[in-house]
């Protein structure tokens, strides 16, 4: 049931004064229970110290018929006392209960000293509480006086008082309740009325007047909903202009944020045509879109249209089609296209007239946006600018794509002869320095600490370096740290004597011996524990060391390559990390980048990773779909290399066609590359929007809030959030 105003606010007025009764009615009777408890107490107190003193002598001359009446006049001398009796060592003297005194009574309390006695407060088995005091007579030698109160009397008290609160709360609220109706039937009158009104203004009857009643709060409101209804009327025709101009301003910038949602969720050109020219065709109403972009090099033109997308390499028709567009005019109707023929559609060359934007960026060409349109056609330039802002906010993506298509055809052409070096797979100039570091260090015999995040290939430097010493023809141990707990670290890198402790059975040569006259790979050197750092020192210092169990002394010829994913300065720093340890073993530094620091090498891995395991699963012509490397150079990769490896692995095992595709790696990698990418694009495109229209308004502010479809204060908040300096 819907409640009007009227009654909310009557009923308001009732529960307040409903709410203001309660706690002054419950602190009362609160207050009120408490003295008569207090009262009972002080009462009990007394006539327990009383009849303790009366029952003193009676008790000590073993006058029992004496002591039973004293308690029984006193029963009836006190209607408000339920029961008393007397107890001397566990014997009961006298009572009052005429049969037999309930068992759990007589442990229930007990004087708190001989001096004074204690008071408790229980409860019968049938409900009935009461204040049980035990007094102690004669200093508890002659027994203990119980004495029962009911607490009875004092509810039914507490009770009478509850009524008699709320008979004044009936006389109080009765009153307040007629008052309450007649201030609403005052006050909600006109009210009713101003309802009235404005549903017939929603129906749009604009003739309806309101009947002003005095120049109070409620004959303002009436005057002014008058006037107002007035203003609508005689605007009524303005205000549909608005919502028409508001419309489309909304469809423009609905179907241009689904251009830029849409275009950021493609990875390859080969969708870029179809999808963007369809969605300009929607836009400015024209059938045939052409878009024309050069590469930042000038050396290639990518021509998209529905047809797909089209690539010229012809440097002499490169550049007099761009020097041909730079020289139009834009945004009029010409009846020839500065285009060479061979570049155009079949329905372009059957065109009779034609409109060209054109974008610029830092100054130079970056793009054409044609319209073929028909003959008595006059194109919508307002709308084909929109199409221009929107071309020019999805440039970046167009870009990179095309930039992807140039990787592509370079890989396909040309590929890398020295993107592979001793199984290291990468041409960034990052790893360029380190094959040239591996072909420098490689032959001496310095230690070289290896540190980079888990997964960059730390292992395959430690190797490469091994190959390119003098060492290739020894052996190459690989020793992981952390694959050994403390206790066996030391006797898997020393070995050990037989005997040396609990199942040493015979004696164990250490890694480092079998390492002999080769290189030693510590992999995790982070994770080895102090006690071991201390004698790994020696080993890097002097190359000797001892097996566990034994004194003598072994010299090895060997050469040590450590590897870590921890920063080793910042570890000795604090102490978790021998100082002097870390300092032997950074003689020479290899710092290698994690993948997502080198992204042109990641197509690189990614066909290698695929050749490798194609072979393996006998798969030779299983091939990855142009945007499968879109989505591989966006993802971040956390696990680097490896991450890279495992993605590649499993999507060779697992696809079905022979032909990898993004549905093929989305359940590893997912879509978060693609949502930061679409959100910094609607950003851009919002502050370009904003700049044009104060452009075309020669920066009055009403009139490109207006052009807009927005109010004058948002374009104001806009303009201060994009911090734009106002003319």
């Amino acid at each position: 049931m819907l409640w009007s105003l009227k009654t909310k606010l009557i009923s308001g007025v009732l529960g307040l004064t409903v709410l203001a009764l309660i706690p002054m009615a419950a602190l009362s009777s609160n207050y009120f229970a408490a003295n008569l408890r207090a009262q009972l107490r002080e009462r009990a107190h007394i006539q327990a110290h009383s009849l303790a003193l009366q029952v003193t002598d009676l008790i000590l001359m073993n006058d029992k018929v004496g002591l039973q009446k004293a308690i029984d006049l006193q029963r009836v001398a006190a209607p408000y006392i339920s029961y008393i009796f007397i107890i001397r060592d566990d014997r009961v003297l006298a009572q009052t209960f005429g049969d037999s005194i309930p068992q759990a009574l007589v442990p229930a309390n007990a004087p708190s000293s001989a001096e004074s006695g204690h008071f408790q407060t229980i409860r019968s088995a049938k409900g009935g509480r009461y204040l049980d005091i035990a007094w102690p007579v004669f200093k508890g030698d002659a027994g203990v006086l119980r004495i029962g109160y009911s607490f009875a009397p004092i509810e039914e008290k507490v009770t009478l008082f509850w009524l008699k609160i709320v008979g004044i709360a009936v006389c109080i609220f009765i009153p307040a309740l007629a008052l309450g109706v007649l201030i609403a039937r005052q006050i909600f009158t006109p009210i009713a009325e101003l309802v009235h009104a404005t549903t017939a203004i929603a129906e749009e009857n604009y003739d309806v007047q309101i009947t002003v009643r005095g120049h109070d709060e409620v004959g303002i409101l009436a005057e002014s909903f008058n006037t107002m209804a007035a203003t609508v009327k005689t605007d009524k025709e303005r205000l549909k202009k608005q919502a028409t101009s508001l419309e489309r301003a909304h469809s423009q910038l609905s179907l241009a944020y689904e251009v830029i949602k849409g275009v950021s969720g493609f990875y390859s050109l080969e969708d870029f045509g179809p999808f963007l020219t369809q969605k300009i065709r929607e836009m400015v109403s024209c059938e045939d879109i052409l878009i024309i972009v050069p590469t930042p090099a000038r050396d290639t033109l990518f021509i998209l249209s529905a047809q797909g997308v089209r690539m010229e390499y012809d440097t002499d028709v490169i550049a007099q089609t761009i020097t041909a567009l730079e020289l139009t005019q834009p945004g009029i109707l010409i009846s020839e296209l500065p285009i060479p023929e061979n570049l155009l559609p079949f329905s372009f060359c059957q065109a009779d007239q034609f409109s060209i934007v054109l974008s610029r960026a830092h100054g130079q060409f970056s793009s054409a946006l044609c319209f073929a349109s028909p003959t008595e056609h006059e194109s919508r330039l307002q709308e084909a600018e929109m199409a221009r802002l929107i071309l020019s906010h999805v440039m970046d993506s167009i870009l990179r794509a095309i930039a992807q298509e140039e990787e592509l055809r370079r890989l396909r052409v040309s590929p890398s002869n020295d993107a592979n070096f001793c199984g290291i797979v990468g041409s960034h100039t990052s790893m360029q320095r380190i094959y040239s570091l591996i072909e420098n260090a490689g032959p001496s015999d310095a230690t070289v600490l290896i540190q980079g995040e888990s997964g960059t290939g730390k292992e395959l430097v430690a190797h490469a370096l091994h190959e390119k010493s003098l060492r290739k023809s020894k052996p190459f141990v690989v020793i992981n740290c952390a694959a050994y707990p403390e206790t066996l670290i030391e006797s898997e890198l020393f070995g050990y004597e037989k005997g040396a402790f609990t199942g040493a059975i015979k004696t164990k040569k250490g890694r480092f011996e079998q390492a002999e006259g080769g290189t030693v790979f510590l992999d995790e050197i982070g994770e080895i524990p102090h006690s071991t750092q201390v004698k790994l020192l020696r080993v890097l210092q002097d190359h000797q060391f001892e097996r566990l169990g034994s004194d003598h002394t072994i010299k090895g010829d060997i050469r040590i390559i450590a590897a870590t994913n921890r920063n080793l300065e910042k570890e000795a720093k604090t102490g978790n990390f021998r100082e002097d340890l870390f300092y032997r073993l950074n003689v020479i530094p290899v710092e290698l980048p994690a993948l997502r620091e080198r992204q042109s090498d990641i197509i690189l891995l990614a066909r290698h990773f695929l050749k490798k395991y194609a072979k393996q699963q006998e798969r030779k012509s299983v091939e990855i779909h142009p945007r499968v490397f879109s989505i591989l150079q966006e993802y971040p990769w956390p696990g680097n290399v490896r991450e890279l490896e495992n993605v590649m692995e499993q999507a060779v095992v697992l696809v079905q066609n022979d032909l990898i595709t993004p549905s093929d790696i989305s359940s590893r990698l997912g879509t978060t590359v693609q949502q930061s990418l679409q959100q910094s694009t609607l950003v851009t495109m919002e502050q370009q929007a904003i700049v044009d229209a104060l452009d075309k308004c020669n920066w009055n502010k009403s009139k490109a809030a207006e052009l807009l479809g927005i109010g004058r204060t948002t374009l104001y908040s806009k303009m201060k959030k994009y911090k734009m300096s106002v003319k």
